[in-house]
């Protein structure tokens, strides 16, 4: 897993999300897999951080694994 931060500083993807899921992904999961499953743990972790209040969301806590699986670190 790697956080935004460092997704976006890889120049070999653009700084891009989607590049980095479609040239990088796992190689069990197919490219729409990949993208369903990042869609689906975005959406979640965005209606339960809004839900619960949790603030201090930045590109340096937040992580995507390499199948698409969006998570937050660092709840301190």
């Amino acid at each position: 897993a790697k956080t935004l931060t460092e997704i976006y500083s890889e120049t070999e993807f653009g700084g891009s999300i989607s590049r980095w899921l479609l040239y990088s992904g796992h190689l069990g999961n197919d490219e729409e897999q990949r993208t369903d499953t990042y869609e689906n743990s975005l959406s979640v972790y965005t209606l339960l951080t809004y839900i619960l209040g949790i603030g201090d969301r930045h590109v340096g806590n937040v992580m995507i694994t390499r199948s698409g699986q969006f998570f937050h670190i660092d709840y301190s």
